[in-house]
């Protein structure tokens, strides 16, 4: 016979895998729940993007009276976070302080994240200027609020203040950067001071420059660096050539990547084809895509963002015209469809065909459209 602390472990179990739906129909046949039990579904359900419902949890939880610990709030200012409503912020921010776990580093540092979400950086800095104990998640949630605020002055003044920094805050600090003369000044402190940047603080650097409109530096930057080993890299300077309009050099700076026996990603292909878009190359991204079915395989063996790359890759084909890839993409939609999202996005193309009236999804997708149902199903 099970006890609580079984249920409690399978509960937390289909939790971490995102499994909210077996995790549901777990939580509904348990004979007793308890403070942990609670805490699982709304942690679960926000960290699985569905908000509404972790609020809907909370609220219950809350009413029943059973009392609440740090965990509590984790999955409440998760939820702050994804949906970026001061007044919830606010809310959260009250509960917590009345429950007296301000003083928890990870809550408190989950509050500042939230209220820069919000882009309410006054109490954010408030909160993270009364905190006693400050981790690198709240310097760098702030040094990031601020850079995308454009308050670069603040940013600046507070990474200085930083009192050791790390790969993601560099990160955080370069993303704001929208001047190029700052961006240099960035990039000189880096290699003055001889930090051993790793692929994301690179790739943020030819990100940078790329938006200052300066690609000669951004290749540049990719020419030096001795390790590309990491499919990312090559990701952010193909991207930033097709933004560009350099859709030839994007299909060379591909090819170089097959070369070197580096194995593109889903993103890598969307990126080519959106390259091949923009520039009216579309034999050569058909070419380099492997024509489409190679586009499917990668995509299907990268399951976190197959769903997301194809509604991309299909967006991408509607693009100045590239109905071709779009035709194509539609072909095999059926196999990705799992959101309202990719429906809108058939619309789109659907409209752009020419077609007036509405389209029949399971008609037009060749069977059922998979479409994810609701979690309270």
């Amino acid at each position: 016979m099970r006890n609580l602390y079984s249920w409690n472990n399978m509960l937390s179990g289909y939790a971490k895998l995102g499994k909210t739906k077996p995790a549901r129909k777990l939580f509904d046949k348990m004979p007793e729940k308890d403070v942990v039990s609670w805490n699982t579904m709304v942690i679960a359900y926000a960290q699985s993007g569905f908000c509404n419902e972790a609020l809907r949890f909370y609220r219950e939880f809350r009413n029943l009276g059973i009392g609440y610990n740090e965990y509590s709030f984790a999955g409440l200012l998760n939820v702050c976070v994804k949906f970026k409503e001061l007044e919830l912020t606010r809310q959260a921010h009250g509960q917590v302080l009345v429950a007296g776990f301000l003083s928890n580093l990870v809550i408190s540092s989950s509050v500042v994240h939230a209220y820069a979400k919000c882009r309410e950086m006054s109490d954010a800095r408030l909160l993270f200027d009364e905190m006693n104990v400050r981790d690198i998640l709240a310097w760098t949630t702030l040094v990031s609020g601020y850079a995308q605020l454009g308050d670069m002055e603040a940013a600046n003044e507070l990474f200085d203040l930083m009192p050791k920094k790390n790969p993601v805050s560099w990160t955080a600090l370069i993303a704001g950067i929208a001047s190029l003369n700052h961006g240099k000044q960035i990039h000189g402190y880096l290699i003055r001071t001889n930090f051993s940047p790793n692929t994301i603080v690179v790739s943020s650097l030819i990100d940078m420059y790329s938006k200052c409109g300066s690609m000669g530096i951004a290749r540049l930057v990719f020419d030096v660096i001795s390790n590309k080993r990491d499919v990312v890299l090559w990701n952010t300077m193909i991207s930033a050539l097709a933004q560009h309009g350099h859709g030839e050099e994007a299909i060379q700076l591909f090819d170089d990547m097959v070369r070197l026996r580096m194995k593109p990603d889903g993103i890598t292909m969307v990126v080519i084809l959106n390259a091949c878009s923009h520039s009216g190359l579309v034999q050569e991204g058909l070419g380099r895509a492997g024509h489409f079915d190679m586009l499917m395989n990668q995509l299907e063996k990268c399951h976190a963002v197959k769903e997301n790359s194809h509604e991309n890759m299909v967006g991408s084909g509607i693009i100045n015209g590239g109905k071709f890839f779009a035709e194509l993409a539609l072909c095999d939609v059926k196999k990705f469809l799992s959101s309202t999202q990719s429906e809108i996005i058939i619309l789109e193309i659907w409209t752009e065909f020419g077609h007036q009236d509405t389209p029949d999804f399971d008609e037009v997708l060749g069977g059922t459209t998979g479409r994810v149902s609701d979690p309270l199903g």
